[in-house]
């Protein structure tokens, strides 16, 4: 992973200084990112902010953004990454006959995310990133935020963002219900409103208990079905 992050830095530099926005910083992007490839040869992973930040975090997306997706269930949406569209979904609940759905977002995953979970997560199933390579995106992630939190305007925020909230995905596919979630924002279908209630109750007791989050109470509400019914 080590070595592909490497590659990866010296392609993210070719891009930046193609880009409008690298060339207005007047940056030697190919040397930013030789540095940084001997910096972390050498275990030393910091990077300033600013440019070699961003030149490290979108290394970082391109190198773990594959190799992550493969672990989310297919109902994760994702950056686009949904691995089957909103409608199969709708298609499904309909023919389960579940004309209730939970829609609901989850409060401030940006700035509550809480960094030992996130590492944790990223260590075990079923992404088992490597210590080095977690030490590198843990090390940027703290950088960003300080003691707590996922920085949005950070190329990796909504890639660990799906991390931090894998555990809702599993949480629901073991109990069997149909759903779909686009990062914070979520939808599960249920057969009645006493269900979506008890849905509701319960996601919210597993959120606190294994993220330390809430649901949003401004716009988490419980919903009939009907025909052009969507998601974000």
């Amino acid at each position: 992973m080590r070595g592909l992050l490497e590659v990866r830095l010296g392609e993210e530099a070719e891009r930046l200084e193609r880009s409008a926005d690298g060339r207005g910083a007047r940056e030697d992007w190919r040397a930013l990112a030789e540095a940084l490839r001997s910096r972390l040869a050498g275990g030393t992973w910091t990077a300033r902010r600013g440019i070699e930040e961003k030149l490290l975090t979108g290394a970082l997306r391109e190198a773990l953004g594959g190799r992550l997706d493969a672990e989310f269930l297919p109902e994760n949406a994702g950056a686009g990454r949904g691995r089957f569209p909103f409608a199969r979904t709708l298609r499904t609940a309909r023919a389960a006959r579940l004309p209730w759905a939970l829609v609901a977002r989850v409060a401030d995953v940006h700035s509550n995310a809480d960094h030992e979970t996130l590492e944790f997560a990223l260590a075990g199933p079923p992404f088992w990133l490597e210590r080095d390579i977690r030490g590198v995106v843990m090390e940027v992630t703290r950088a960003a935020t300080g003691g707590k939190g996922i920085a949005p305007e950070n190329a990796l925020a909504r890639l660990l963002g799906d991390v931090y909230l894998h555990g809702v995905d599993e949480f629901l596919a073991r109990e069997g219900r149909v759903f779909r979630r686009a990062f914070d924002g979520l939808v599960v279908f249920c057969e009645s409103r006493a269900q979506a209630e008890r849905t509701l109750a319960e996601l919210g007791e597993h959120l606190r208990a294994s993220r330390g989050l809430e649901l949003s109470a401004a716009e988490t509400k419980i919903r009939r079905r009907r025909a052009g019914f969507s998601a974000r």
